[in-house]
């Protein structure tokens, strides 16, 4: 087999599955597995395919069929420049989430520590230790199997001991006041039950449901999450967190209540949707 005759087919029947831009994914697929770019794959249409090459196309190609993402079947996604192991225990890094990064980055300096609740894979976390060489993050996630995934990446980046990794369900354990001064950082799940139930097929058959849908309105998770920091002592200098537009008229109100005197910026991501909510204090040391 040849690369047009592989990608060709592969195209049709990703067509066929109502995948967008199904060529597009056909020629990433096969330049992926052939350890090439895509500039070379197209001026190259005639290059030979080993048939166990050929084999492992048809197999992505068919899970591809199936709506399964991408990112999942390559094991692995690119966010704010570094590349993250991913599984179907994660919710896979979106780019719009760079968004709560940068910003995050833009208000704090080089020796925080951050705690991310709700990691996943452990994105958002790591890319903040791993930008300062002296960041620190604690990780928190409810699932075994995502934290698991956080540690992957965080021994891919060789980020050491500035990164510890903690077991906790905001909706049912206490979370314990951080001894010191703290950073909070935070997507968790924010979709409403109904608007997971009209998601595209990649995201309801194969992403986790549990890191994607908090109650009736997607806020019951992170109302858990400013009552837990309201009974601290002292808040964090800084909470950072993405939602659903629609969702931040509450958001606000409760990053109010929690942290009293907090500033409160709300952002917009590249569709213009409000995305990312930043409750800081300016004069926190």
């Amino acid at each position: 087999m040849h690369v047009r005759d592989l990608t060709s087919a592969a195209a049709s029947r990703l067509k066929r599955a109502r995948i967008p831009e199904p060529l597009l994914e056909a020629e990433s697929l096969l330049a992926r597995l052939l350890k090439k770019d895509l500039a070379w794959l197209l001026a190259h249409p005639e290059a030979p395919v080993s048939p166990a090459t050929a084999k492992a196309y048809a197999t992505g190609v068919a899970a591809r069929a199936r709506h399964v993402p991408f990112a999942q079947i390559i094991g692995e996604r690119g966010f704010y420049g570094r590349v993250f192991t991913v599984t179907k225990d994660v919710l896979i890094p979106r780019p719009e989430t760079e968004l709560l990064v940068e910003a995050v980055l833009a208000r704090t300096k080089d020796g925080e520590t951050f705690l991310d609740i709700g990691t996943g894979s452990g994105a958002i976390g790591l890319t903040l230790a791993a930008e300062r060489a002296n960041n620190k993050a604690v990780l928190y996630d409810v699932s075994a199997k995502a934290l698991a995934v956080a540690k992957t990446n965080a021994r891919r980046l060789k980020l050491g001991r500035r990164v510890r990794f903690a077991k906790i369900d905001i909706l049912k354990n206490r979370f314990q006041e951080p001894r010191g001064p703290v950073a909070i950082v935070a997507n968790l799940p924010y979709l409403p039950i109904a608007t997971w139930k009209h998601a595209q097929p990649e995201v309801r058959m194969h992403e986790p449901k549990l890191a994607l849908v908090s109650g009736k309105d997607g806020l019951d998770h992170y109302r858990a999450l400013f009552k837990h920091v309201a009974r601290w002592k002292r808040p964090p200098k800084l909470l950072a967190l993405e939602a659903e537009p629609g969702q931040f008229k509450e958001l606000a109100q409760l990053a109010a209540s929690a942290m009293p005197g907090a500033s409160v910026t709300i952002l917009k991501d590249l569709h213009r949707d409000e995305r990312i909510l930043i409750a800081e204090y300016q004069n926190a040391p």
